[in-house]
């Protein structure tokens, strides 16, 4: 392949197309995921650029993508945790499955996923 690779998540609009964008002009492979991928059609022009839906709430998933990513590019040299949601009610009207969504994409997702390409990439690293 000759480029560094980035996986982003959330690539779909706002900050994370923006990061697609701007990894792209500066020479990489861009794995661009997103829940819902169908803004990223234009994306798909580019022969720098792959597109996945993935949803980072879904640990497993997320696993088998760093490690198909692994497999078929060498792994990837950044990760850029953009996924994000937000709940649009006052704080006092949250719900504990309200906040746990927020906890799932914002916290679990994107620890699941550096996690997952902490242990492709640096597997020597580890200690028992």
């Amino acid at each position: 392949m000759g480029h560094p690779v980035a996986i982003v998540t959330g690539a779909a609009r706002g900050i994370g197309h923006a990061c697609v964008e701007r990894l792209v002009s500066d020479g990489y492979y861009v794995v661009a995921i997103d829940l819902d991928t169908s803004p990223m059609v234009n994306m798909q022009q580019d022969k720098q650029v792959e597109i996945h839906d993935l949803d980072v709430t879904d640990v497993e998933a997320g696993r088998n993508l760093v490690n198909d990513v692994s497999q078929r590019l060498g792994g990837a040299n950044a990760l850029v945790n953009n996924a994000g949601n937000q709940i649009h009610s006052p704080a006092e009207d949250f719900s504990e499955e309200d906040l746990q969504q927020i906890l799932d994409v914002h916290v679990v997702g994107a620890f699941s996923l550096s996690l997952s390409l902490i242990h492709i990439s640096e597997p020597t690293r580890r200690t028992p």
